[in-house]
């Protein structure tokens, strides 16, 4: 039997012709502007309790296509709210005295952030040539956590736990490799009971008995990073002897526990060519879906790593290659946030979209919030830390507002210092990693 989804006892969804807003009972903030068809989607799922009945209802009522995309998009973007009832009368008399100008979507920086990405730790187990950051060796089975891991377990159980209060739903836990932190299960587990979705990035040589854990600890789903199916190039991508075999171990692991799994593939010139050869790979273990993301050069470049840049234009035809081959047997997706170095010469943030502090957060390993987790030791970044302050605090916080649309002057020697896209950029989401890397010629 599947779990209800009533809004839990606690929720307010406040009906009213000024605009609909859902809010936790007794909290001043945050209060999430609703639009119109979002708050009817709760209204039913609040009346029912049930995704199958809510959908059939707001289908009539808006259109099967578009009906059936509200509740699926008020589950996603509410999950924390939802859970068991009250199950409460449906109302819907307050629609007949909506005001038309409520007919808008709400602001695009939302109440509270939707999701977080946790950078857990900059320790690793591996030594990938094309990683953003300078990451410090750390083995596996070692009984400390990396010396970065600092953020505090109970001001992490405390952060989840606000984070499913304020309806962040999803925490993404990269690194480096965040399995190395060594109660990252615990904290998982906790995050689980409050209904976030946990999701993990990661190239750990995760077993059998580990993934039965993860999964008993509730992890939603993991992101299995793999580039090539050939043994050599995998081992050199990875900057691991035998990685092919530890990766197909984990994935097997993963899928044999009930965990949602995906698998990525980071594109380079020593792997553009073997894309297809990857994914008929990953068919066969019955991986059910490939994020192929675009190369991008990191900031502290390593020796002949510019070289791993495929030629410029090259990536959206090598992704439509594989899908015309093997995209009937498995889901293939684009991913990556920032701008890939085979789309355009010119490395510029103004062709990348940047949602953090808009409707995300960015998390250190030692607990502070940075407004980019790809320059983790750039201070000025830093907006707040959950070690004395609520999530909330931080994010209305004058730190995050100033962030969020920097003044000119402070980039006075890189390429946004005299653009015409400047103001452009503050208004949808700067990219603060391409923004502060190359400077004029």
């Amino acid at each position: 039997m599947r779990s209800p989804l009533f809004l839990q006892h606690d929720a307010k969804l406040d009906l009213d012709p000024q605009g609909p807003r859902l809010y936790r009972l007794q909290a001043d903030r945050p209060k999430h502007e609703l639009t119109i068809g979002e708050a009817v989607a709760l209204n039913l799922l609040a009346a029912y309790g049930e995704l199958a009945n809510a959908k059939s209802h707001c289908a009539t009522i808006f259109g099967e296509i578009l009906g059936t995309a509200l509740v699926d998009q008020v589950v996603d973007r509410f999950w924390t709210y939802l859970g068991d009832g009250p199950r409460r009368s449906l109302d819907v008399a307050w629609l007949a005295e909506m005001k038309v100008d409520r007919l808008r979507l709400p602001p695009r920086r939302r109440a509270a952030p939707l999701a977080v990405t946790w950078l857990v730790t900059l320790g690793c187990n591996r030594k990938c040539p094309y990683c953003f950051h300078d990451i410090t060796r750390h083995a596996v089975g070692r009984m400390d956590s990396p010396r970065d891991a600092t953020f505090p377990l109970d001001n992490a159980l405390r952060f989840v736990a606000e984070m499913a209060y304020v309806g962040a739903s999803d925490l993404y836990l990269t690194g480096g490799e965040p399995l190395l932190r060594r109660d990252i299960v615990e904290i998982i587990a906790a995050a689980s009971r409050k209904r976030v979705r946990v999701r993990v990035v990661t190239k750990y040589p995760v077993s059998q008995e580990f993934a039965c854990k993860l999964a008993e600890a509730g992890l939603h789903d993991a992101t299995v990073s793999l580039d090539d199916a050939r043994s050599y190039v995998a081992s050199s991508l990875a900057g691991a002897p035998g990685y092919l075999k530890e990766a197909e171990e984990a994935i097997r692991a993963f899928l044999d526990a009930g965990i949602r799994l995906r698998v990525n593939a980071v594109v380079s010139r020593v792997n553009q060519g073997s894309l297809c050869e990857l994914a008929e790979r990953l068919i066969d273990w019955g991986v059910p879906e490939l994020v192929i993301s675009p190369y991008v050069t990191p900031r502290s470049a390593r020796t002949n790593v510019q070289q791993l840049a495929p030629p410029i234009g090259s990536f959206y035809g090598d992704v439509q290659k594989l899908k015309d081959r093997c995209g009937e047997r498995l889901r293939i997706q684009t991913g990556g946030s920032m701008i890939p170095d085979g789309l355009t010469e010119r490395a510029c943030g103004r062709h990348v979209d940047c949602n953090v502090g808009i409707d995300t957060l960015d998390v250190l390993p030692d607990g502070r919030v940075t407004r980019c987790r790809y320059l983790p030791n750039e201070d000025a970044l830093i907006v707040g830390d959950l070690r004395t302050q609520t999530l909330m605090d931080i994010w209305d916080s004058t730190a995050m507002e100033r962030l969020g649309k920097p003044a000119r002057s402070e980039y006075g020697t890189s390429l946004c210092a005299d653009c015409d896209g400047f103001e452009a950029c503050n208004s949808r989401g700067r990219c603060y990693f391409t923004a502060l890397g190359p400077e004029k010629q």
